[in-house]
């Protein structure tokens, strides 16, 4: 079996020249108009038709449309469930707070004790170095 030479056009040494490169140019420099995508009775579609949501998606009326909504006389009775909410929530806060206040004090003991236990450690790195040190005088 004998494989036939082929001969291979080394690429041109010359510089490609960038007006070359380019595509022409139309008569006209405005790039197409874009046309409006429409079904087939020829009625805008949704811009959203193609998502997976779209079904998900409510549509409300603007809001200059809608009515104002129907005032509420407001009687006793409301002012003091209003109170009594306001009460419970300024409860729920402290509580959270008091929550917080615990949380924190056991860090700060935490980080006191391990601050401790290291503060001893360099007290005892400190006198070992002191004793390997002594007998290595430098005069």
């Amino acid at each position: 079996m004998r494989l036939e030479a082929r001969t291979v056009a080394p690429p041109s040494l010359d510089a490609v020249k960038m007006e070359d490169r380019k595509r022409p140019i139309a008569d006209d420099a405005a790039p197409p108009a874009k046309r409006q995508a429409v079904t087939v009775n020829g009625a805008r579609s949704h811009p959203d038709a193609d998502l997976p949501w779209k079904d998900d998606i409510e549509v409300r009326p603007p809001i200059t449309t809608r009515p104002p909504p129907t005032p509420t006389a407001h009687t006793p009775a409301d002012s003091a469930n209003l109170q009594s909410f306001q009460k419970d929530a300024i409860l729920r806060q402290m509580r959270e707070y008091k929550r917080e206040k615990a949380t924190v004090e056991s860090q700060l003991n935490e980080l006191e004790g391990r601050s401790k236990y290291h503060d001893d450690h360099l007290r005892i790195i400190d006198a070992w170095f002191d004793q390997v040190s002594t007998p290595l005088e430098f005069d």
